[in-house]
């Protein structure tokens, strides 16, 4: 008789597929106000694997800044954190957004803050940022 064998792979369950959060969707994950989080001892666990899963696409042609992450909020709900990853352009994010009920990612979305707001010729940030931290 043939014998059912089950593989099972252990993954963080922080690090999920890269799911590109609509404006809306965007903007559902907010429950003011918001409360800022000290981003230097902030738990980090799989944030920087998330974002090596996302699209070079999704960054709408500006480039992370690898390692930089300067904000971070936690919704007024206590549901979400919003991590701001930072590009080399000022104002601009690839925003992630942990759900904090599950201790996932629920997904991430660029905010352009120049955009929004009719910012002209933002600053580039110099600091070096080109190497993915480790996990």
């Amino acid at each position: 008789m043939p014998r059912l064998v089950l593989l099972l792979v252990a993954t963080s369950s922080l690090c999920a597929a890269a799911t590109l959060l609509s404006r809306d969707q965007f903007g559902a994950t907010f429950s003011g106000p918001n409360k800022k989080i000290d981003a230097t001892t902030y738990d980090l666990s799989g944030v920087w694997e998330y974002v090596r899963t996302v699209p070079k696409s999704d960054y709408q042609g500006f480039e992370i800044c690898w390692g930089y992450l300067p904000y971070v909020y936690r919704t007024g709900d206590d549901r979400y954190d919003h991590l701001h990853v930072s590009t080399r352009t000022q104002n601009v994010f690839l925003m992630v957004i942990k759900d904090r009920r599950d201790n996932t990612i629920y997904g991430h979305h660029l905010l352009d803050l120049n955009a929004e707001y009719g910012m002209e010729n933002p600053q580039q940030l110099t600091r070096k940022c080109d190497k993915p931290p480790a996990g």
